[in-house]
Formats: structure tokens, C-alpha cells, sequence
């Protein structure tokens, strides 16, 4: 059985998100597109011996205890506040891996983001004390790092266009990126209510461009 604090989900949960809760720990998934995977990642406040996973498809019903009470517990197909115990609706967990890929850097996402390229297909890797954007024709965008944990790391290859409206909205914010070759990027923040927020987004192959 797993223990959960509301707190840590009445404010960012929804009904296209999905709770996941396994011996590894819980967290909120939802899908913003076709290739991105947002993920945040939620405290248990204790679990005991006997735990099973839990995929629960956030509903309305689900919603509203969330509010009213403070704690819940899962144990198989239901969900139990205090004195109310519900039978939730089994979800499936997104098919994506959320396995971290190696971390890379550390920065401060700058308020400048501009990248003239009318291809974003890219390749994304650290060089040095910079995060390296590198489009089509040798056009680099470089992002000053506060730490390097790869002096040269691998390169992955997405569509930078992604990646951008996520950084547009953590301007100033700090930022873990995590980057292995053929893998999905990983953004990583700690800004949304507390929780840590993670972005992990499809890399790119040939065939695709």
C-alpha cells in the first residue's frame, strides 16, 4: 500500500494526466505531444512491504476527493480517503521509458532564445562550457553552462522547435539537461510547486528528416 499526500497533486493534476505509482516511486505523467512526455514527480509519504503498482487515469470524481482530504492511500484497484474508499478506473502507463538519461549540464535558461534556422532538426550535445544547439550548415546556438558533468557529451538528435517552447517557459529558470545518444532528452526544473518537473523529448533518426 502507498501513502500520498494531496497537496502534492490537487494543484497539478487534471483529466488528461495519469498517476503512477510503483515501489520506484510516484509521479503525474501527461503527454503535450506527439513526442513529448511531461513528467512530475511526486513524494510518497510512506509505502509498506506488500506494494503493487497503481496506474490511475485521473476523473472527476478522483479530482474532488483531492480536495477534500489532506492524505490517501492505493492498494490495487482502489484508492482510499479517510473515511471514503473509491474503485479507480485502471490506467496504462505512457510506453515511454522514463529512465534518466546521463546527466549532461546545468544552467540558467536564458531570456534570449531566438535561433533563425528554417530547419529544427538538430543536434544537441555539451562542448566545453556551452550547450551546443547545431542546425544544418554548420548554424550553432550556444547556452553558457553553470556546470559541466560531460566535457563532451553525446550528441542527440530532435527537433529543437520542442525543446524551445519548453525552455520559453522556464526563462531564468535552473535546469538539469540529460543527454544520451539515440535516447529521449531529458529537461529536468524544480519549479512547479515544488515538484520536480521533467520533460523528456523523442530523439530524431535519418529516416525521419
Amino acid at each position: 500500500m502507498f501513502f500520498l499526500e494531496t497537496k502534492h497533486l490537487v494543484d497539478t493534476v487534471t483529466l488528461d494526466h495519469t498517476l503512477v505509482v510503483t515501489k520506484d516511486g510516484a509521479r503525474i505523467q501527461r503527454m503535450l505531444d506527439d513526442v513529448t512526455l511531461c513528467e512530475w514527480i511526486v513524494p510518497i509519504f510512506h509505502s509498506t512491504q506488500e506494494d503493487e503498482e497503481s496506474f490511475v487515469d485521473i476523473d472527476e470524481t478522483f479530482l474532488k476527493l483531492l480536495k477534500k482530504f489532506s492524505i490517501f492511500s492505493l492498494k490495487g484497484p482502489k484508492v482510499f480517503f479517510e473515511d471514503t474508499e473509491y474503485t479507480f478506473k485502471t490506467g496504462e502507463m505512457v510506453t515511454w521509458e522514463t529512465r534518466l538519461p546521463q546527466l549532461a549540464c546545468i544552467l540558467t535558461v536564458p531570456h534570449d532564445l531566438e535561433c533563425y534556422t528554417e530547419d529544427p532538426n538538430a543536434y544537441v550535445y555539451t562542448e566545453e562550457d556551452h550547450l551546443v544547439i547545431e542546425f544544418k550548415k554548420l548554424l550553432k546556438k550556444k547556452f553558457k553552462l553553470f556546470q559541466n558533468f560531460q566535457k563532451n557529451s553525446e550528441k542527440v538528435f530532435i527537433n529543437f522547435d520542442f525543446v524551445l517552447e519548453i525552455l520559453e517557459d522556464h526563462k531564468g529558470k535552473v535546469c538539469k539537461v540529460y543527454i544520451e545518444k539515440e535516447f529521449p532528452m531529458c529537461l529536468e526544473f524544480s519549479d512547479h510547486d515544488h515538484l520536480t518537473t521533467r520533460y523528456y523529448i523523442a530523439p530524431l533518426y535519418d529516416d525521419e528528416c
